[in-house]
């Protein structure tokens, strides 16, 4: 990258689709759930360890769930590049999907829907949605 950018930040942003509106349509659980997993360990690395060596590199890596796939937001300085879009690489191709963590997730969602129930914002944003947005699931 030869453009000059300030404390040479850099942003990367990756688009992975998968699958099609028809085999996703009622997933959005599963789909969201597995791109949240994707950081939580791989294979080689527990989830400590990926969080470590992503801490180490000054590195922020965000897998968000979109309508067919998963968005990969990067944002790291330019002479670490490339060892995190490695450590990317590995969280996309052997993630580690290991049970504790995914049930450590399960309760951390559930703990955080039953808090938004009485939330009187993400009450107006949920009737907000259902009158713009009047779709099936």
């Amino acid at each position: 990258m030869s453009k000059k950018t300030r404390g040479e930040r850099l942003t990367l942003s990756l688009t992975i689709h998968y699958g099609t509106l028809g085999s996703l349509s009622n997933q959005r659980s599963a789909i969201e759930f597995t791109a949240r997993m994707l950081t939580r360990g791989t294979k080689k690395r527990s989830r400590q360890a990926f969080k470590d060596a992503l801490d180490r590199l000054n590195a922020v890596v965000h897998v968000q769930p979109g309508a067919q796939g998963v968005v990969v937001v990067v944002e790291v300085r330019k002479p670490a590049m490339l060892e995190t879009l490695d450590l990317v690489a590995e969280a996309l191709k052997e993630p580690a999907f290991d049970t504790n963590e995914f049930e450590q997730l399960r309760r951390e969602v559930i703990s955080a829907q039953e808090a938004l129930k009485t939330e009187p914002t993400q009450i107006g944003m949920l009737e907000l949605r259902r009158t713009v947005d009047p779709w099936p699931v």
